[in-house]
């Protein structure tokens, strides 16, 4: 007999509302989980050319996904009509769906890998009398916040160098004193232990040790350098080894703030964002990133990794050092702002140009990112997927959509993403015979081809339908001309920090 087939994760409030729906109907369908069985997620990427859940099969025809499902309801509920007596007239007396994609998975659900228990370095905090008990511990994130409070950062110069978010040695020393009630000796003790063993403060040129002196400038280390969004901490603990699983964890995080700071038209308030009282915790725990090594993943986990790592950053960096509002400024925050990834800083165009295209020159470059000698250079990828065009979201509104991509169908999920950007009429239109296309094909045409047909035959390639057989037709007879459209730099901020290059710069210098 036939059924309702319908592809699902977990814990997805769509999967969940359109299960409920069925049941609710008392409609029977096989549920086929992605959770447990990941390795479907191909098959139902090849049927629905979809990449989100739930999506949903009646035998082998595809109905779609959330929304789909509501309207067959509806229509089953249409005039009157009793949605189960409807299913087994259409659905349960046909025959079972052929097509082994729509088939259950012969392999036994997978067991979720388990992040192994976090152990937290704790930072003994100095006892007020010698016979205090018990010494209080606190966590780095708790310290760090306590220190942002009680330490008067500012500008501090000396000679023609101004020293951002700076203190003096002497100045922590007080504030320790005060705020722990322990004596001076035990407060210079206690910034030794921050400065030497967490490296919690540095010396703002890294010339000095740490003294109780007025003399010397310092920085907590979430100051020192500003350009580098994951330099909340050093990081000294355990890196979880499923890189993939890390970046689930960072998006989610953020996710939870981002729900909070965005508006009933979809708009977020970055402002609003960076003051959220979760922020610092998200942003301590970027800082695992930094024991994350490229060199050591395989191609295709590498390859996903990089896009989420890339698309996570660019939002992550809309609330730390805020958003680019020209184009000196973009150039500025691309070129300069990034992170930290195995021991390598990489800004926007690193991740971009450096790794992932391969090590090609950025648009309107006069060299290659990386130099004959870059120590990045073993990072790379051998060949260019001009598919990550179609994937990498730098946050402005003509950027493709973001999508989840997996180190297990990454090739398939990159190939829907190719198909979905062509589909849109903002990336690909045509008119006559003049064919519309993203400035992306421009600014890429090294990587799509070097004149305007080859350009276009890499489109073909990610056409559907009616599209496909117009843009066929022109470049069999020619004549054919390309007007590439402008670029919506706009992005979804509803209130936001515009980015400065001198923001993102620790120090700055006047010279006479």
């Amino acid at each position: 007999m036939g059924r309702i087939t319908i592809f699902t994760l977990d814990n997805s409030p769509n999967c969940i509302l359109a299960k409920k729906m069925l049941m609710d109907r008392n409609i029977p369908f096989l549920e086929i989980s992605l959770t447990k069985h990941p390795q479907k997620r191909n098959d139902m990427i090849s049927l629905s050319d979809k990449l989100t859940v739930p999506q949903l099969f009646i035998n082998s025809a595809y109905v779609g996904g959330l929304s789909g499902t509501k309207r067959l309801l509806n229509g089953w509920e249409k005039d009157g009509m009793c949605p189960l007596q409807t299913y087994k007239a259409l659905v349960a007396e046909a025959s079972d769906p052929q097509d082994p994609r729509l088939a259950p998975s012969t392999l036994p659900p997978i067991t979720p890998m388990q992040s192994l228990p976090r152990e937290m370095n704790v930072i003994a905090i100095p006892r007020r009398t010698p016979d205090q008990q018990p010494q209080q511990r606190r966590s780095v994130l708790e310290v760090m916040e306590i220190l942002k409070q009680i330490v008067h950062r500012r500008d501090l110069k000396y000679n023609l160098t101004t020293y951002k978010n700076s203190f003096r040695g002497s100045e922590l020393v007080d504030a320790l004193r005060d705020h722990f009630l322990i004596s001076r000796e035990v407060a210079v003790e206690f910034a030794e232990q921050l400065y030497h063993d967490h490296h919690m403060l540095h010396h703002v040129v890294n010339e000095h040790d740490f003294a109780d002196t007025p003399s010397l400038f310092f920085r907590l280390h979430c100051d020192q350098t500003p350009n580098v969004l994951n330099s909340y901490r050093v990081w000294t603990e355990r890196v979880d080894p499923d890189p993939m699983s890390l970046l689930r964890r960072l998006k989610k995080q953020i996710g939870k703030i981002f729900k909070d700071c965005t508006d009933s038209e979809e708009r977020v308030d970055y402002k609003q964002a960076s003051n959220h009282n979760d922020f610092p915790a998200f942003e301590e725990a970027a800082c695992e990133l930094q024991g994350v090594k490229l060199v050591e993943m395989q191609h295709d986990t590498k390859l996903a990794f990089c896009i989420n790592l890339y698309n996570l950053m660019i939002k992550y960096a809309f609330v730390k050092v805020g958003i680019g509002s020209s184009q000196m400024g973009r150039n500025a925050f691309f070129n300069s702002v990034g992170f930290v990834l195995g021991g390598h800083f990489l800004t926007f165009q690193d991740m971009e140009h450096g790794i992932l295209r391969g090590n090609r020159k950025a648009p309107y470059a006069a060299s290659r990112q990386f130099g004959p000698n870059d120590d990045r250079l073993d990072l790379v990828f051998s060949e260019v997927d001009i598919r990550i065009h179609f994937a990498l979201n730098c946050g402005a509104r003509s950027c493709p959509q973001i999508l989840d991509f997996t180190s297990y169908g990454v090739h398939e999920e990159l190939r829907v993403a190719a198909f979905e950007f062509c589909d849109d009429d903002e990336n690909f239109s045509i008119h006559g015979n003049t064919i519309h296309l993203s400035k992306i094909f421009s600014w890429y045409s090294e990587d799509f081809g070097s004149t305007s047909t080859e350009i276009l035959q890499k489109v073909l390639r990610f056409c559907r339908a009616s599209k496909a057989l117009s843009l066929k037709t022109l470049l069999d007879h020619g004549g054919f001309r390309i007007k590439y459209n402008p670029y919506d730099w706009s992005t979804d901020a509803s209130d936001f920090l515009h980015f400065s290059a001198d923001g993102v710069k620790a120090d700055s210098s006047r010279f006479l």
